[in-house]
């Protein structure tokens, strides 16, 4: 190792693979000239050799608003929407502060424990995993867990049709609150969905 100064500078030079390295440290500080000799040379070796560094994977608040930072540009806005409330609202909440290698099926399995016990429907969970598992996935973690982690069994049950009497006696109970009173005529003349409804502008 070898460092000099140029004016007040300190600089530092070493030989690698055969050329000569001089780099100028930026500091007054021989002190601090050495270390980044160092460090310079450690960099140059590790690339050398193809050497990665291993760093801890993030937490899950910061993987999530990466993820779906990096996902906006091609999701729907409903789509975006339910996603964010799923993350924001839910996911980070709970599991936010956790490193991802450290969710593991356990946690995912009192997550959803959680979930259920504040009445959260088995569609709205599904979704909030989906979530989950695809912030995973982009860090190639889902793959170990996958076997493990249960979804939400959803209810296929589409309803009924009423009939001319039951629609009769619903606008009927309806009738007090104009609002629900559109809203329930609306959805009865036009077949829409809650949602649809709902995102109405």
């Amino acid at each position: 190792m070898s460092v000099y100064r140029r004016g007040d500078v300190w600089w530092y030079k070493f030989r690698f693979a055969g050329q000569m390295i001089r780099e100028s440290s930026k500091s007054e500080s021989k002190t601090v000239a050495k270390e980044a000799e160092r460090v310079r040379r450690r960099e140059m070796e590790e690339s050398w050799n193809q050497i990665k560094r291993r760093t801890l994977p993030p937490t899950l608040d910061r993987a999530g608003t990466a993820w779906l930072d990096a996902e906006k540009p091609h999701l729907a806005e409903r789509t975006y929407e339910i996603y964010d409330v799923a993350l924001r609202c839910h996911l980070k909440p709970v599991l936010g502060k956790l490193l991802l290698c450290d969710i593991d099926a356990g946690r995912i399995a009192a997550y959803q424990a959680k979930r259920k016990a504040e009445g959260a429907a088995a569609r709205t969970l599904n979704k909030e995993l989906q979530v989950l598992r695809q912030i995973l996935k982009r860090h190639k973690m889902w793959a170990n867990l996958q076997g493990d982690v249960k979804f939400e069994r959803e209810d296929d049950n589409i309803g009924k049709a009423l009939e001319h009497e039951e629609e009769k006696r619903l606008l009927a109970a309806c009738a007090s609150n104009p609002l629900l009173n559109a809203i329930v005529t609306l959805a009865l003349n036009t077949t829409m969905r809650k949602k649809e409804i709902r995102t109405l502008r």
